[in-house]
């Protein structure tokens, strides 16, 4: 036999060499244990990476880059061992709805209430998976949820949105199912089916109003406030200031929160009525707050039945009080105006600080058109 290193003859069998001294066969390296982890290099340093064999027969895994050495790296490797034998709080049978009731209270102290609201909105459109074990869904199932909702693409988004967020959820609770996210479509239809009511439609909601159609009164308020459909049914006593004779109310975006809304003459008489039954304003027939969902299938919907109005949905009074806000050519309102009355936060950066009194925005609502008169 040969040296390994000076190439000069050696006895067969030989454990170093009697030239250089070299030892004739490279020590083995032990065998890491599964879940001992490993070093591996990540960009201009070293990355630990832990990995074991969960309950369910995947693997699951914990890591951190950005060390410096080898040494830094290996001596992290107990952490990663502490968080991946921590036992999973989530059980390989959790269903869909068992996992996002355990996700809200995870994740609501991190966000803002209008995207809970978003969140909360998306869940209940994937009422038919609410049942199934999580790890079981596939991206068919998930994607037949988005295509069956009704709703607009931002509706749908928030699905997909959802969907994502509960899949890295279970991700960090050592449950690792397929994440099928990726291949969920949310459509191209940008606005959805949210048609503004024409004015012959509206003096159609008005008269029934003055003729005692019931639920006419709430959908012509909502008309002459413009407030999103959630907002609207969650308005209280406490939401009317007699000293501006205006309604306070806004979720969703920063400009939106506690904005102000005059109240039109044509609804003075409605609001009135509203603040004597006190509590709720806008309540179902129970006196109770009402979702926009059970507004819009028990009341709002049979409504517009009964008065033949087509295609029509709570969020189109809104559409309406947009409406309203067009002026004829050379008499635009100010941004300042229409981001205080829409609630809306996508103008220029100078406009959005500016203010807009309670003055100013009772002249734009009390120019809105009246059908039928006062």
């Amino acid at each position: 036999m040969t040296c390994r290193k000076c190439k000069k003859e050696l006895p067969e069998g030989a454990a170093f060499c009697c030239w250089c001294g070299i030892r004739q066969q490279e020590p083995k390296k032990p065998k890491r244990a599964n879940g001992e982890g490993c070093i591996i290099p990540h960009g201009n340093g070293y990355m630990a990476i832990v990995r074991k064999r969960g309950a369910n027969g995947k693997y699951i895994s914990k890591s951190k880059c950005g060390f410096k050495t080898q040494r830094e790296a290996r001596a992290y490797i107990p952490e990663l061992q502490k968080a991946i034998s921590r036992p999973g709080s989530l059980s390989e049978n959790v269903t869909f709805a068992q996992l996002y009731d355990r996700w809200v209270p995870f994740y609501t102290p991190r966000v803002s209430e209008g995207e809970m609201k978003s969140a909360a909105a998306a869940f209940k459109w994937f009422s038919a998976v609410h049942n199934y074990t999580f790890t079981a869904i596939t991206a068919q199932t998930l994607q037949d949820c988005i295509d069956a909702c009704p709703r607009g693409k931002r509706t749908k988004e928030n699905m997909k949105l959802l969907a994502r967020r509960l899949y890295a959820y279970a991700k960090g609770e050592n449950l690792s199912p397929v994440d099928y996210t990726g291949a969920l479509y949310a459509g191209n239809d940008k606005k959805g089916k949210r048609p503004p009511f024409t004015l012959e439609e509206i003096a159609v909601i008005d008269r029934a109003e003055r003729e005692g159609v019931p639920y006419a009164d709430y959908v012509l308020a909502m008309i002459y406030t413009g407030f999103r459909p959630t907002e609207f049914l969650t308005l209280t006593a406490a939401s009317f200031d007699p000293a501006t004779n205006a309604l306070t109310a806004g979720i969703k975006t920063e400009a939106g929160m506690d904005r102000q809304i005059p109240v039109h003459p044509r609804i003075q008489a409605i609001v009135g009525r509203a603040l004597a039954r006190g509590g709720v304003l806008f309540p179902d027939e129970n006196g109770n707050m009402m979702d926009d969902e059970r507004f819009r299938v028990r009341y709002f919907q049979p409504l517009m039945d009964t008065l033949g109005i087509r295609d029509r949905v709570p969020y189109s009074s809104r559409h309406s009080f947009a409406n309203f806000l067009k002026r004829p050519e050379g008499e635009r309102l100010p941004d300042k105006d229409i981001i205080a009355l829409m609630g809306h936060s996508d103008k220029a950066q100078t406009t959005y600080y500016q203010t807009a009194s309670i003055k100013e925005l009772r002249a734009i609502v009390e120019a809105f058109p009246v059908l039928g008169g006062c």
